[in-house]
């Protein structure tokens, strides 16, 4: 069987995203099944561990790996990845393989840019890919390309629990755990489809409670995400998920993310009795402009009933918008503005639109000559911790496909947070 290192890459400019909060699933369920099928399986989060790329080699060259596989699931991961697969090619002389939602999306354009050094990029989702790719070196043999085509996985409940005790656990301030994959929307400017698909597979409740029982004995006690893209995306699954949670015997505390359907005062209520504190709902923009993008259900009306069905059920409602779509202009903006201003939020999350690859709207403004994926400075996408003058970069790339100024777009972004804090 085959030695095989999962590495999570940290970033080039490290001190603009800081600490992980969570561990990282998929790349911990894929550790997972590999040792399933009895691989030796060790990983690295040089994210979580701060690691500088020389860091990484020591410990790889230490462990003599015959296989390395790269987690790169961000747009700001790219360049670390290209880096660390080079480095590996060279030191220790192994089969590198990547995998992750942008590396489904930029797979040609990371074999190619590697000069040589990424050997394979599993696309879709991995646990079923990677064991074939291990299973093939074992036996020296070479591996249909059909063989490494996307798949996803149907039977959630038949996947390992995500390999945790590989990762350094202290280091993250919440848990994070799927209930289900695949989102039923599909927005132009979203790659989380990319992978997982439009179709959505569920979870048992009765696996969900267990694993979520084990973080806690293993772990101690931490605030939970549900990681799901919509997670009330199929009603009776999420009820039946908070009931789970509720029955266990110490009382957790959790939250989720989800749109403005499928909400119900009777929904609602079972998560806020299983312990859900706080709903987060996806609205970006309900100005009649944008609805083209937006592949999802979404009005004014419909976030002025969702928040107060969320405060009924005794929760907190945070929300998410976008700045910066195509044609973006202070209509718009304002529109945002009133909306925000009477749904009275208990928090919002206000950023300009990156474009991601693979997704829609990054190949409309390819296309339309408005974004040039050469120029673009992927290490600076989507900082936490964001500067003035990484803030007035990604305004002047937006305001190539909007009808705002750089200054104008970042007004427009204060504008909005000004308007949840306003009484």
């Amino acid at each position: 069987m085959a030695r095989v290192a999962i590495v999570i890459p940290n970033y080039v400019l490290r001190g603009l995203f800081g600490d992980p909060t969570a561990p990282p699933l998929g790349a911990a369920l894929v550790a997972a099944v590999l040792r399933e099928a009895g691989h030796e399986v060790s990983m690295i989060d040089a994210d979580a561990e701060d690691l500088a790329p020389g860091q990484v080699l020591e410990r790889l060259e230490s462990r003599a790996p015959d296989a390395v596989g790269i987690s790169c699931n961000y747009i700001s991961k790219h360049n670390p990845t290209l880096l660390l697969a080079r480095e590996i090619k060279q030191r220790v002389k192994c089969l590198v393989f990547v995998g992750g939602n942008h590396a489904s999306a930029e797979a040609e354009n990371l074999l190619a840019s590697s000069g040589g050094a990424i050997d394979v990029v599993l696309r879709g989702e991995g646990e079923p890919t990677a064991p074939l790719l291990m299973g093939s070196l074992d036996r020296k043999a070479p591996l249909d390309s059909r063989s490494l085509e996307p798949r996803h996985v149907e039977a959630l409940d038949r996947l390992p629990l995500p390999a945790y005790d590989l990762l350094p656990m202290a280091r993250y301030t919440r848990f994070a755990v799927l209930t289900s994959r695949g989102c039923p929307y599909g927005c132009s400017f979203c790659a989380s489809n990319l992978v997982a698909g439009p179709r959505v597979r569920l979870r048992s409740p009765e696996s969900v409670a267990e694993e979520v029982r084990l973080l806690r004995a293993c772990y101690g006690e931490r605030f939970l995400w549900l990681a799901d893209d919509t997670f009330t995306a199929v009603p009776r699954h999420a009820r039946a998920i908070a009931a789970a949670l509720g029955g266990l015997s110490q009382p957790v505390k959790w939250s989720c993310m989800t749109s403005t359907t499928a909400l119900s005062q009777a929904l609602l209520g079972a998560m806020q009795k299983g312990g859900c504190e706080y709903v987060s709902i996806g609205v970006e923009s309900t100005h009649p402009d944008h609805k083209r993008f937006m592949g999802k259900p979404v009005s004014d009306e419909g976030v002025f009933e969702a928040v107060r069905l969320i405060r009924d059920a005794g929760m907190r409602v945070y929300a998410f918008f976008i700045i910066g779509f195509p044609g973006e202009t202070w209509d718009a903006v304002h529109h945002r503005v009133r909306l925000i201003e009477r749904a009275r939020f208990d928090g919002v999350a206000v950023n300009l639109l990156i474009p991601l690859p693979g997704t829609e709207l990054w190949d409309m403004l390819v296309r339309s000559g408005a974004l040039d994926p050469a120029a673009l400075d992927r290490d600076r996408l989507f900082a936490r911790f964001p500067s003035e003058e990484l803030l007035a970069n990604t305004a002047r790339l937006v305001s190539n496909w909007t009808q705002l100024s750089a200054q104008e777009l970042l007004d427009a972004c204060a504008q909005c947070r000004a308007a949840a804090q306003s009484e």
